[in-house]
């Protein structure tokens, strides 16, 4: 990758960042956001609870892990532009490589 190659995708990760960002900060999301977080107070205390079925928990945990890996990706992509937008204003760019972020594809 050479260095044009390289700064436009700094860039391109710093731009994801900042519209992930703003997408999260608006009342929608976080309506969207603490209900998320219910859902998964809720099934986690369904899960603890020794009344709930084994299937009924495995369907909570499923559910848990889609809700949480969404959240992650989130942060993952914010995290991932923010390392970006540091890489861009400082100095070493031209030698310092780009690596993708945590459950990123490659492209």
């Amino acid at each position: 990758m050479n260095d044009d190659e390289r700064l436009a995708h700094l860039n391109q990760k710093a731009a994801e960042a900042a519209l992930v960002r703003q997408m999260c900060d608006t009342p929608g999301f976080k309506i969207l956001r603490a209900k998320f977080e219910e859902k998964i107070k809720k099934a986690t205390n369904l899960i603890i609870d020794m009344n709930t079925s084994e299937e009924s928990v495995r369907e909570l945990r499923q559910k848990i892990h889609v809700w949480t890996e969404l959240i992650g990706m989130l942060k993952s992509l914010i995290l991932t532009g923010d390392c970006a937008s540091r890489l861009i204003n400082d100095s070493d760019v031209q030698t310092t490589p780009t690596i993708g972020g945590q459950g990123e594809e490659n492209e």
